[in-house]
């Protein structure tokens, strides 16, 4: 399955261990580079529930607590290795990100593994290099959230799949193989529920490569074995998993109100989307362009008159089996993705566990693209060249994204803290974000700047977090907003003089929006009472973010007569 022969740079260079390993050092000193301007952006409202959830007395508290839990609707691994990090290091913006940022540093060495096994040492460090690089992963394995562990798990059990492929015989070693590639499985839906597709993906490509045995001449015993060994190993994971399953369909319940599925006009446009994300490591700005660009150049190729269409068995039999297994493993969740996930933006993060096969078969192509480095090739200089463009394209990206806070009530509670907002009733819209200005604003700071935090539609509660079988019905009543502009008045009699009215951008108002759940409707309704019955003292300020992008605008609390 190892292209060993490809490359002859590869005999000079990659075959000397030690070459490898500082390679690799380098490759993890870039990320680690790359990645510290984004570890110190702050946290948003994910990661505050990440922490809520996290923090917990003990561990068998924790596991109890995410059990059906209805607030942060995650399986517990990586809250679990949360968990151990918040005892030794605290909740600090910083402390909460280490264990995302340490998975996120040993999935280079782990893409690199899954490289290798699949094709070469060449695709390994290539592979290596573009999660290094790769914006999506840039972001991503800075969260504190359970992507990069995900991720981890994810390259992991891709790589000891493909081992099992392999291994035609039974020995001791595919036993050990086996036994392992069922924890990894297991382990990697016990970590993210968006990572569960990855068994069904493999159980494809195992019934994929046993038909590319069977057409390639294999004896049907052989070929029989090697399936039954893989999907063997993939049940068991599946049976590992089944102690989960009634917490996975209680909280699938509470949230089918919420979900809205993709137009199914644009489920083309978001699986490539999707499968953009998870193997180009360059911007989508730059990615789709490319990406249309390769879909045209395919699509007159394939058109040629000349050209003729390979049967389905050439087909089957002109991929290597490992690469079967990268195809499957993108595609398929690609396309489970949106149809079971809304297609709003900001879910896109739930391909990222995939991403470690969509870098390698990156890594592949790009190595034919060039030729393998072939000895007097004019193309030798292209890959270096073609690599240093992108790295320059991709920081140019990352110091423009990383100019921004992750949320933009960071800024607000800055300002706040400065004295801007001494004095005022501070009203957030919608409620839930505070949790985000709750932390970077605390209880004794909106004291000592006599500021009284309130949110809509839970006026005294907007701090804390919010079940999803609670949202649809806050939101729908038509009572909500009516009930808001009463304490709005209350607030005056009160003797609060200023309103600061703190209102989301929009791209959260539109999430979870809809006939069942008329978010985005009911905050406009608000924002037209405010802005006709309350003059405006001072200009709407806007606090830019990459998650929670908020504008601010400071009322009179008296009515306009």
């Amino acid at each position: 399955m190892t292209s060993s022969s490809n490359v002859a740079l590869s005999a000079r260079f990659f075959d000397r261990r030690r070459n490898v390993i500082m390679a690799l050092a380098a490759i993890v000193l870039l990320a680690l580079v790359l990645e510290l301007p984004t570890i110190n952006m702050g946290r948003w409202l994910d990661e505050c529930l990440n922490v809520a959830s996290a923090a917990q007395p003990d561990m068998q508290t924790l596991i109890t607590t995410m059990y059906g839990r209805l607030e942060d609707q995650h399986p517990p691994l990586s809250y679990m290795l949360l968990f151990c990090f918040i005892r030794l290091f605290g909740t600090g913006d910083i402390a909460i990100r280490i264990p995302s940022v340490l998975c996120g540093l040993l999935l280079i060495p782990a893409t690199y593994w899954l490289g290798k096994t699949v094709h070469s040492t060449a695709a390994g460090l290539l592979a290596a290099f573009f999660v290094a690089v790769s914006p999506f992963a840039n972001y991503m394995l800075c969260q504190s959230r359970p992507y990069a562990l995900a991720a981890l798990i994810s390259a992991v059990t891709l790589t000891l799949f493909c081992k099992l492929v392999e291994q035609r015989s039974a020995t001791k070693k595919t036993g050990v193989t086996f036994l392992c590639l069922s924890l990894t499985a297991a382990a990697l839906c016990y970590t993210e529920y968006s990572s569960c597709p990855m068994i069904p993906a493999l159980a494809i490509a195992s019934v994929v490569i046993y038909l590319r045995d069977r057409f390639s001449g294999i004896a049907p015993p052989q070929a029989s074995a090697r399936l039954a060994r893989c999907l063997a190993a993939l049940f068991l994971s599946g049976l590992l998993f089944i102690p989960w399953v009634p917490s996975v369909l209680m909280q699938s319940r509470v949230g089918a109100p919420l979900m809205e599925s993709t137009p199914l006009f644009n489920l083309p446009l978001a699986v490539a989307y999707n499968v953009l994300l998870t193997t180009v490591p360059l911007p989508m700005l730059v990615a789709i362009p490319l990406g249309v660009c390769a879909a045209v150049a395919a699509f007159i190729f394939l058109c040629r008159p000349s050209r003729r269409l390979p049967s389905f068995k050439s087909l089957i039999c002109s991929i290597p089996s490992a690469c079967w297994v990268l195809l499957c493993a993108v595609a398929l969740p690609a396309c489970i993705m949106e149809l079971i996930i809304p297609f709003w933006f900001g879910y896109y993060r739930y391909m990222f566990p995939y991403s470690p096969a969509g870098f390698v078969l990156s890594a592949i192509v790009m190595l034919r693209l060039f030729g393998y480095w072939k000895e007097g090739s004019k193309r030798n200089m292209l890959l270096p060249i073609t690599l240093a463009a992108m790295l320059a394209v991709n920081i140019l990206y990352l110091g423009w994204f990383d100019s921004r806070p992750q949320s933009g009530l960071k800024t607000l509670a800055q300002d706040a803290l400065a004295g801007k907002y001494d004095g005022c009733a501070l009203l957030i819209a919608p409620d839930y974000i505070s949790q985000t200005l709750d932390y970077y604003l605390p209880l004794n700071e909106r004291i000592a700047h006599h500021i009284d935090l309130h949110g809509f539609p839970r006026w005294d509660k907007p701090m804390a977090p919010v079940k999803m079988n609670e949202i649809p019905p806050m939101w729908s009543s038509k009572t909500v907003v009516g009930e808001t502009e009463q304490h709005l008045a209350d607030l005056q009699k009160q003797g609060w003089r200023k309103l600061a009215f703190a209102i989301d951008d929009g791209t959260l108002d539109r999430q979870h929006s809809g006939a069942a759940c008329p978010r985005g409707q009911r905050v406009n309704a608000l924002r037209t009472f405010i802005e006709q019955n309350y003059k405006m003292l001072s200009a709407e300020k806007k606090y830019a973010g990459v998650t929670e992008a908020v504008s601010v605008s400071i009322y009179q609390l008296e009515p306009l007569r």
